[in-house]
């Protein structure tokens, strides 16, 4: 899951400091921070949604390619996630300490009230919905729970 952090914290970095020239202020390394921070708050949300802090874990003794194997069905559901929708489907309740937590955490770091403060809160809602995408499908592959149809 780190290295999908890194990797999309740091292909995302260009477009948002493109188009929220603010956010660059704070320096690139700072930004992709920020950027994987949030992801990991999707993640932890995903966590929490699902009822459970416990994540699934593929044991060191498991045969590298049963390893691999998981991670690249990981990889597959993920690549055919739609987490917003999925986030629509949870309860009231749940949609707003998502929103909530994503607003709290962008009044700490001073960002809520810059200009272009919606079009970054867009993007930031979108690093945290691939951490909670993350979290869904690591734990259908992983427990083998799910959405079902």
């Amino acid at each position: 899951m780190l290295k999908m952090v890194d990797e999309l914290s740091s292909s995302m970095l260009p477009v948002v400091t493109q188009r929220i020239p603010v956010i660059a202020k704070v320096g690139m390394k700072q930004a992709q921070g920020y950027l994987g921070a949030l992801i990991i708050t999707g993640y932890a949300l995903g966590r929490v949604y699902l009822g459970t802090t416990e994540r699934g874990q593929l044991l060191e003794s498991i045969l590298p390619g049963a390893r691999n194997l998981a991670v690249s069905q990981i990889l597959k559901k993920y690549s055919e996630a739609n987490p917003l929708e999925t986030l629509k489907k949870a309860s009231p309740s749940f949609q707003l300490l998502f929103g909530n937590t994503l607003d709290a955490w962008m009044e700490e770091k001073g960002l809520a009230g810059i200009s272009d403060s919606a079009t970054l809160r867009d993007y930031l809602e979108l690093m945290m919905l691939n951490g909670w995408a993350w979290a869904l499908c690591e734990d259908e592959v992983i427990i083998g729970r799910g959405e079902k149809d």
